[in-house]
């Protein structure tokens, strides 16, 4: 980690709620509503993060009937979940119906982080849990209409867009990096694939990611404990600091845009996808049992980021 460890400190993060996720993911503004969402896809609960005279407190908590693998806001009103396989319009007194549901010939798949374009499309990754088969990225249009956008995807996770809606970024976690993407706004179509951003094998993987409003990119990295910012050219810019280890998606957020949250995981990582990402063992040991994990962090770094595009 000689790169990350001698790039500029951006801020240090610290706990929001003395709350514990089992797997943190997909934070969300919804400045609608005035409130961060995310998941904790095990724990089967879409959470609520409200503001409190000038901090934060915990807000309503949703449970699903399976693995809810990202939120996002609906544009009219309440939230779209993605639950299982299932896309499912989710109001706020709790009520869910699903409005389309993959067809992908197994029954043991979920998603794991969905985005909306700037138009209002929902992007959504999926995979197989135990990654014996490979996912895809696909497009959920407003009127149901699911297409796939990319094939054998191993481990779906971040993506987001350039402020221009010209740039799609999406991170396979498998690839140790971020790849770039020309994206046509009109036909919510992607095309010429290009590596950006590549983390050194064993430095930790890219997970969750965010577009701030400069353009640049900022990663979660998984077993660095650490938030990294890079460029859109893939020049790493800064990190900031956290104390969980297992660190797995960011956002922007709060009325002004400038707090970035940091959801986390709490449970153990199976030692084999360490392993096969060429963590060392002592590394994921002490990963695993530092008390930050599970809980949900922040900090502000000095650049605002945009709110979550609703669906629809």
């Amino acid at each position: 980690m000689v790169a990350a460890a001698m790039a500029r400190i951006l801020g240090e993060a610290v706990p929001v709620l003395d709350r514990r996720d089992e797997l943190g993911e997909g934070p969300m503004w919804d400045a609608a509503g005035e409130r961060l969402v995310w998941v904790d896809i095990h724990g089967m609960r879409v959470h609520e993060l409200v503001p409190d005279g000038g901090g934060w407190r915990a807000g309503r908590s949703w449970t699903t009937p399976g693995p809810v693998g990202a939120v996002v806001p609906r544009r009219e009103g309440g939230l779209l979940a993605m639950v299982g396989r299932e896309f499912c319009a989710l109001d706020d007194d709790g009520s869910l119906e699903p409005i389309a549901r993959l067809d992908t010939g197994g029954d043991d798949v979920r998603f794991n982080d969905c985005k909306c374009d700037p138009r209002g499309r929902l992007l959504a990754g999926w995979l197989v849990p135990d990654l014996s088969a490979p996912g895809q990225l696909c497009r959920l249009d407003p009127d149901g209409t699911i297409t796939t956008l990319l094939e054998d995807v191993a481990l779906s996770n971040g993506l987001d867009w350039s402020p221009d809606g010209a740039t799609f970024y999406f991170t396979d976690s498998s690839t140790h990096g971020i790849d770039a993407f020309d994206y046509d706004l009109d036909a919510g179509a992607i095309a010429n694939r290009r590596r950006v951003v590549s983390i050194p094998r064993g430095e930790g993987n890219p997970d969750g990611m965010c577009v701030d409003d400069e353009g640049c990119l900022w990663t979660a990295t998984i077993w660095s404990g650490q938030v990294r910012r890079y460029s859109p050219e893939g020049e790493l810019l800064g990190v900031i600091r956290t104390p969980a280890e297992q660190v797995s998606s960011c956002t922007f957020g709060g009325r002004d845009g400038g707090e970035l949250f940091i959801t986390t995981i709490g449970e153990q990582i199976p030692r084999a996808l360490g392993e096969g990402w060429g963590i060392a063992p002592e590394v994921m040991d002490a990963a695993a049992v530092n008390p930050g994990n599970g809980l949900l962090l922040s900090c502000r770094p000095g650049v605002t980021g945009p709110p979550a595009t609703p669906f629809g």
